[in-house]
């Protein structure tokens, strides 16, 4: 089996960490690790957004604002 070179993880942010280091012997050295909706949410993945941050090259993906707010 091939290494995964990119990782996208977007479910239960609470589980971001644990499900991670669960996969991270499939990983690819260099993995691009992707985490969504980690700064609207942050106190809810803050420990994997270090983790990842730390470990592996890394993004952070926000939701946009919904409407109008004004």
């Amino acid at each position: 089996m091939n290494p995964i070179e990119l990782l996208f993880i977007d479910h239960a942010k609470e589980r971001y960490l644990e499900d991670l280091q669960a996969l991270e012997d499939l990983l690819e050295p260099n993995a691009l690790v992707l985490l969504d909706n980690t700064f609207n949410r942050a106190s809810e993945c803050k420990d994997a957004v270090a983790y990842v941050a730390a470990n592996y090259y890394s993004a952070i993906f926000t939701e946009p604002p919904v409407g109008d707010e004004e």
